[in-house]
């Protein structure tokens, strides 16, 4: 992930509940997938998604990210 925190592409705070960070990934990924936009930094914008969503949706991940 580059520089931030995995709560910036997801545009939430890092207070956020799990279900307001699975709303708030939900509609990010509706509009960046590269199947519905053609933009070339889609692609990109959906992998940083997927990884922030992969990390914060696990609670000993988000544990452990939150120590660092």
């Amino acid at each position: 992930m580059p520089e931030g925190s995995y709560y910036d592409p997801l545009q939430v705070q890092p207070t956020a509940d799990w279900e307001i960070i699975e709303v708030a990934y939900r509609r990010l990924i509706r509009r960046y997938h590269p199947d519905v936009n053609r933009n070339p930094e889609s692609r990109e914008i959906t992998t940083q998604l997927n990884l922030a969503r992969e990390i914060l949706s696990d609670p000993g991940k988000r544990a452990v990210y939150k120590l660092k």
